[in-house]
């Protein structure tokens, strides 16, 4: 936005404002430069006064990469669509050398058909190279399976929205209260939020520690709010201390949590029940 009003940088670019996807190339190839600007901009935001450390706010926004979902599968699945795209091969080439000895065979369907041969064999090739090159992804949790792998952009993932499936990012921002200002954001390639939690929680303690800000954020009486999104049991048993013998359970903020009673679920689980007090 300053390329186009402010006189200086006008001057300096020649009047010419890079395109978006310009400043986004830099930006990603760069990351650990911009990184240490941000959080240059984030200790001026704290000697300033303009973060409060007392709430934080984490919430994720699903966007779009930049790389087609037709792309995407299982290994196997990638090796199914290279399989049958060379069958498809093999019957356009079939069907090309048919043409060629029918004298009556116009010129321009033999040249279409070459066309065709020559996009199914660079699709071939380029699954063919990927699935040589790479892993398969693996998902989170204690017995990770295999997630859908893009041959365009693997990092990025299949994911739904109120608008439909993507294939893209899930962006997770931390903000501070006092004034809104970002305190971390980063990009996940999966749909689900709850993995995301975790690396978020501790970025956050990280920075704030080798910013001078505060040896532990969480030590303090600041308030972290992320929505049901992130709950799952794995981020319970991360976020939560709890003793089955003793039958206790602390909360993040070290308060103890009242003791409710125990019963088995339908599956004939035992359960224990804890209840905290909202302050």
């Amino acid at each position: 936005m300053v390329l186009w009003t402010n006189i200086i940088f006008k001057a300096l670019s020649c009047d010419t404002v890079p395109h978006f996807t310009t400043i986004a190339s830099f930006i990603s190839s760069h990351p650990q430069s911009i990184e240490k600007i941000f959080e240059q901009i984030l200790l001026i935001c704290h000697e300033q006064g303009l973060l409060g450390n007392e709430l934080f706010a984490i919430d994720g926004c699903k966007m779009p990469s930049n790389a087609a979902k037709e792309w995407s599968g299982t290994f196997k699945e990638l090796a199914d669509k290279r399989d049958k795209l060379k069958k498809l091969v093999q019957h356009h080439l079939a069907e090309h050398r048919r043409i060629d000895q029918d004298d009556s065979a116009a010129e321009e369907k033999a040249r279409r058909t070459q066309q065709t041969i020559d996009t199914l064999n660079q699709a071939h090739d380029k699954i063919d190279e990927f699935l040589k090159a790479e892993e398969p992804r693996l998902g989170h949790g204690k017995k990770p399976k295999e997630v859908k792998s893009n041959i365009t952009d693997n990092e990025s993932g299949k994911m739904t929205t109120s608008k439909g499936t993507i294939q893209g990012y899930n962006g997770v921002a931390a903000v501070d209260q006092k004034h809104q200002i970002v305190v971390d954001a980063q990009a996940f390639g999966g749909g689900q939020e709850q993995h995301s939690l975790q690396p978020v929680i501790e970025k956050i303690q990280a920075r704030f520690q080798r910013l001078s800000i505060s040896d532990n954020i969480y030590s303090t009486d600041a308030i972290m709010t992320a929505d049901t999104g992130f709950a799952n049991e794995a981020n319970m048993q991360y976020l939560f201390t709890f003793d089955p013998i003793g039958m206790t359970c602390h909360c993040p903020a070290g308060e103890a949590i009242s003791f409710r009673g125990q019963h088995k679920d339908s599956n004939g689980n035992e359960k224990a029940f804890f209840e905290g007090r909202l302050l």
